[in-house]
C-alpha cells in the first residue's frame, strides 16, 4: 500500500470527508447522523468483528505500517467499503492519537431495542444514567467486555458510549458490546415482566454484601453517578442494593467499583444465592 497514485490522495484538510469525520467529535453530529469516528488499528479490527458497520475507512498509506491494519483495509475494500486515502499531513490533522496509526473509520452506531435484549443468550448487563467522566465509563465498558457482559443499557440521553474519549478509554471494547437506550421506567417494566431478570444496585451504605446478591439468568447492574451514587428512582427499581466490602473506610472510583462488582458477579454463584 504505497503512495503510487499521489494524485488520488486527499491532500486538503477542508475536504468534505475530513470535515465530516471531525464533526463526529461533537455529540450533536453523532446523534443526528447515527455515526461515530474511530481511530487506530485495534479499533478498526474490533469494529470489523462487532455490530457497528464500517461505512468509510480513511487511510494514509505511508503511515499505515501495521500488517493487521493493511489486511483490515483490504478486507473492507473487498466487501465494498469506501476507502479514502489521504496524505500523512491530512491524517495527522484529523488524528487524536499521540502517534498517528494511519487508519481511521466512520462507523454506523448499532443500537439494540430493549425488547430484544437477551436474544443471544443471558448474562450481565450494565445500566448507566450518567457518569461524569468519560474515562470512568470507558473503564467500565472495558471491564464489562473482558468479564463477559452482554452490553450497556443507557438510561436516558446523558450517556454516550460513542464519545471518542469513551472509545479510547474502553480500548475499543465499546465496539463489541450491545448498546440499548431506554428510560428507567421502561427498564423497570421490562425486568418485572421477566422472572429470570433482576436489577442490582450498589451503595457503600447498603447492608447486604455482594455475596448476598440475587443470581438470576440475566442481571442488570446499575452504576450510580460518581458523586451522588444511585438516585432514589434508580434505587426504587432495584431488586437488591448491595455493598462491596472494603478493608478500610473509604470509597472506590466508579469505574473501579463497577469493575470489581462485575468480576464478583461473573463468578459462578453459590447454591445458596442461585435463583431458579
Amino acid at each position: 500500500m504505497e503512495d503510487t497514485h499521489v494524485r488520488d490522495l486527499i491532500s486538503s484538510p477542508d475536504h468534505p470527508l475530513v470535515r465530516s469525520y471531525r464533526r463526529l467529535d461533537g455529540r450533536a453530529a453523532r446523534d443526528r447522523s447515527r455515526l461515530a469516528a474511530i481511530e487506530g488499528v485495534r479499533h478498526v479490527l474490533l469494529a470489523e468483528q462487532g455490530p457497528n458497520r464500517i461505512e468509510t475507512l480513511i487511510v494514509s498509506p505511508r503511515l499505515l505500517r501495521s500488517r493487521e491494519g493493511r489486511g483490515a483495509v483490504a478486507r473492507c475494500e473487498a466487501r465494498g467499503v469506501t476507502v479514502a486515502r489521504v496524505t500523512p499531513e491530512v491524517f495527522r490533522q484529523l488524528s487524536r492519537a499521540p502517534r498517528a496509526s494511519g487508519v481511521a473509520a466512520i462507523v454506523r452506531q448499532a443500537w439494540t431495542p430493549l425488547e430484544q435484549l437477551g436474544a443471544r443468550g443471558t448474562g450481565l448487563w450494565l445500566a448507566v444514567r450518567r457518569l461524569d467522566s468519560p474515562g470512568n465509563l470507558g473503564t467500565t465498558l472495558r471491564s464489562a467486555w473482558a468479564l463477559g457482559a452482554e452490553g450497556l443499557i443507557c438510561l436516558g440521553r446523558d450517556t454516550d458510549p460513542y464519545d471518542p474519549a469513551v472509545l479510547r478509554a474502553s480500548m475499543g471494547a465499546a465496539l463489541q458490546l450491545q448498546m440499548t437506550r431506554t428510560s428507567l421506567d421502561r427498564l423497570a417494566r421490562f425486568a418485572t415482566r421477566r422472572d429470570d431478570w433482576a436489577v442490582l444496585g450498589t451503595s457503600a451504605r447498603a447492608s447486604v454484601s455482594i455475596d448476598g446478591a440475587p443470581r438470576t439468568r440475566s442481571l442488570v447492574v446499575i452504576v450510580g453517578n460518581e458523586r451522588k451514587g444511585l438516585s432514589p428512582a434508580e434505587r426504587a427499581i432495584c431488586d437488591a442494593v448491595v455493598a462491596l466490602p472494603l478493608a478500610r473506610p473509604g470509597s472506590l472510583n466508579a469505574g473501579v467499583a463497577a469493575s470489581v462488582l462485575l468480576y464478583a458477579l461473573a463468578q459462578p454463584p453459590s447454591p445458596a444465592n442461585e435463583v431458579e
